[in-house]
């Protein structure tokens, strides 16, 4: 789990937050991201080698860019999804950006045996926080979380109470962090 520190890099501690709009002092928050092995599965990439020239002359090409392979085209889509069965009920093509000509760029199979990569998988996170007065809150209740955890940083989301000693509560998250600039 990595620990989430403030603008000096130490630990952060004694923050301010708000549980359900009342205050409180962020002891600890932390988030975690779990590695997701992809490691020995097939995967399709962009061909490297591939290039096209459209009717109009305009060049196509794979770039090296992991972002963008294919800057002077725009993907698009059509439909809506998945049927009951699980099939896919959506077309997806890609075009030129400049006449609108429909361009297939090549894709690639890399056998998995030969690579080992980690990608970013599920995101967790908790927070300690001490009330300044009892709230009425037990294992198991929901509420609103909200923190200052750096100068110009705030956190916010929905949490479990995981456990509640006195004034202090061991908040889980539920779902995704949100983070917004306070500058």
């Amino acid at each position: 789990m990595k620990r989430v520190t403030d603008d000096q890099g130490s630990p952060f501690t004694n923050g301010r937050a708000e549980i359900n709009g009342f205050p409180a002092v962020l002891r600890d928050f932390r988030i975690e991201v779990e590695p997701m092995d992809v490691s020995g599965l097939s995967r399709f990439v962009p061909d490297p080698a591939w290039s096209f020239t459209d009717a109009q002359h305009h060049f196509h090409a794979t770039s090296l860019e992991d972002d963008q392979p294919w800057p002077t085209l725009v993907r698009l889509t059509k439909g809506d999804g998945f049927d009951d069965d699980g099939r896919e009920t959506f077309v997806a093509w890609s075009e030129c950006k400049i006449c609108g000509e429909q361009v297939e760029p090549n894709m690639i199979e890399i056998d998995g045996g030969n690579w080992r990569r980690y990608e970013p998988g599920d995101v967790t996170w908790s927070a300690e926080v001490l009330t300044p007065f009892a709230l009425e809150l037990g294992g198991g209740d929901m509420v609103s979380f909200r923190a200052k955890i750096q100068a110009k940083t705030e956190v916010f989301g929905v949490a479990t109470v995981n456990q509640r000693t006195g004034h202090q509560l061991s908040l889980i998250g539920v779902g995704k962090i949100g983070r917004r600039s306070t500058a």
